[in-house]
């Protein structure tokens, strides 16, 4: 069971790394709430979230993706998902965070 567990936690992780890799090369994502990147997503306009973990939630980030792109706004999109990256998730950034909570 734990390592049950332990895998588990390792796939979230992964999960989340495949989402700041599209995300630093300007590519927005659609994520669940599991994910833990659902709040970073909305707080820079990276792209979209689940309500809930289902199909009809993914029908509808879809047509959001598409709507946004047919009216061309997928550039803030892209833009977002970048600043997202270096805002939060840059080794520097991060130094900056844990070194003011330390110093």
């Amino acid at each position: 069971r734990d390592a049950q567990e332990s895998r588990g936690l390792g796939d979230v992780y992964k999960r989340q790394g495949v989402i700041l890799e599209a995300a630093a090369l300007g590519v927005p994502s659609i994520v669940s709430k599991e994910t833990n990147m659902a709040d970073y997503l909305e707080k820079y306009t990276a792209g979209f979230s689940l309500e809930e973990n289902n199909s009809e939630q993914i029908q509808k980030s879809m047509q959001k993706a598409t709507e946004t792109k047919m009216n061309n706004r997928l550039e803030e999109l892209q833009i977002g998902a970048v600043q997202m990256v270096l805002k939060e998730f840059d080794w520097r950034s991060i130094a900056a965070r844990v070194t003011k909570m330390y110093v």
